[in-house]
């Protein structure tokens, strides 16, 4: 018996509210599970419980299962998820671990707000590790990222997937601006702003290494970049590449727009367009506030899909040909191929994604893939002063991409953990819990007050006999 899938279900129950709640379910941190702690972290298993991060800025966070955010296009009056830790008044100095789980479908539509992402402004003693935001839809004004509007502490082995636009300038797929660590990081995001606009991060200041952008970039106005719009002076890019097309009015570069700073062992493969200050792999090596021009070394990029034969910097032009394959260990010898970087049927990748790669497609053929469907729960209620029995029901189907036929068993959980509620009382916070076939039943008591939020999560283990 091979476990397939932990599937978190977040039932919320108001006065007519179906299982899985279109609106928004307010969750104090206190409510959480664990004490947010290092040695006890406060656990997230749905948005609701992940928008409660905004309760306690400092706390230690994880996430224990797949988020499902596709519910956040409703939450505040449609402006989307409220970025946790919004101002350098407020900013999160916590940390938060994905634990390699995915946040799907979150919605931020707030052209008018400043720093904006998952979370807004991460302080320098904050941290995000593993954690990926797929399917975003972002919009924000000043400082717009998938996962962070300003980053001053530490983003690791972090991803995001998705859509992010700027109403102005400061924009980037994973982060807006970074005057901290980002590092084994990504971002598949289409960019769009005026100025300052990057596929992996707005207006770099400190550290980008071991990270890579993929989605397409552009701005109507200047320092646009595939990887990094601006490297400010004393920055660096290091063990990076870009390989989204990138557009722009001027300064545009394949991997940084403008460079005072250094960027070392990277390439550039993305179509670049531009009116002036163009290159394949930076636009301008220089800044009006830099006394010395950049520092560009071990640095390539591909003179024929980049449509630019020449870079600012000492960036080496090559064909195709000559930097896909094992022809990239001979033409690209700025490159670490034996700690940092290996060969690819195309261009180079970084090992540490390519590891990541492989252990998944070890793990695939154990691991079908299973989602639930048609979920119901009836009734849709639940009345003060009345115990109510309700029936949570559901379908599985195999969504894996080699199409196996598995029989599936499905296990339930002892109880269903009601983890908040509000103005009412309730006899106790998790209730027994029968299955028949694919549908639950369990009871809730409210014993005082009125009937408004209660909410709780659930732990369905799907398995398949291989």
């Amino acid at each position: 018996m091979a476990v397939l899938v932990l599937v978190g279900i977040s039932i919320a129950l108001t006065g007519s509210v179906a299982a899985q709640s279109t609106g928004y379910v307010d969750v104090a941190a206190s409510d959480l599970s664990g004490s947010g702690t290092a040695a006890d972290p406060y656990e997230i298993s749905n948005v609701s419980e992940l928008q409660a991060m905004e309760d306690d800025l400092d706390a230690i966070y994880e996430l224990v299962s797949d988020i499902d955010a596709s519910q956040t296009t409703q939450f505040n009056g449609g402006a989307g998820f409220d970025p946790v830790g919004p101002s350098f008044s407020a900013k999160f100095a916590g940390s938060f671990d994905g634990n390699n789980h995915t946040i799907t479908g979150l919605t931020i539509d707030r052209p008018t707000e400043n720093r904006t992402g998952v979370i807004g402004v991460l302080d320098d003693e904050g941290t995000i590790r593993n954690v990926s935001v797929v399917d975003a839809n972002i919009t924000g004004d000043l400082f717009t990222g998938g996962i962070v509007g300003t980053n001053d502490g530490e983003v690791v082995s972090s991803s995001v997937t998705g859509t992010v636009t700027s109403s102005s300038n400061n924009a980037g797929g994973l982060a807006g601006s970074n005057d901290g660590l980002l590092s084994e990081s990504s971002a598949q995001v289409t960019v769009t702003g005026d100025n300052q606009v990057g596929g992996l991060v707005g207006l770099q200041s400190d550290t980008i290494r071991n990270s890579f952008a993929t989605g397409s970039v552009s701005a109507s106005g200047v320092r646009v970049g595939g990887l990094a719009a601006t490297n400010r002076n004393n920055a660096t890019v290091e063990s990076s590449y870009a390989t989204g097309d990138v557009t722009g009015d001027r300064k545009v570069g394949g991997l940084v727009g403008l460079n005072p700073g250094t960027i070392q062992r990277t390439f550039a493969v993305g179509s670049v367009s531009g009116t002036a200050a163009v290159g394949g792999l930076v636009g301008t090596n220089s800044s009006s506030f830099a006394k010395t021009p950049g520092i560009v070394e071990n640095s390539y990029f591909d003179k024929q899909t980049t449509s630019q034969s020449t870079s600012a910097g000492s960036a080496t032009a090559l064909t195709t040909v000559e930097m896909q394959g094992q022809a990239a260990q001979t033409n690209m010898p700025g490159l670490d191929f034996q700690q940092t970087w290996t060969t690819t049927n195309g261009y180079p990748t970084l090992q540490v994604f390519s590891e990541a790669d492989e252990s998944s497609d070890n793990d695939s053929p154990d691991s079908p893939q299973v989602q639930l469907s048609n979920i119901t729960l009836t009734p849709q209620s639940v009345d003060s002063d009345a115990e109510s029995t309700h029936q949570l029901s559901f379908e599985v189907q195999n969504v894996s991409a080699d199409g196996s036929e598995d029989d599936f068993t499905i296990t339930f959980p002892d109880k269903v953990e009601l983890v908040s509620y509000s103005n009412v009382e309730i006899d106790a916070k998790s209730s027994d819990v029968n299955k028949v076939d694919n549908t639950l039943e369990f009871s809730v008591d409210p014993t005082g007050g009125g009937s408004t939020q209660v909410s709780g999560d659930l732990n369905v283990t799907v398995s398949a006999t291989n």
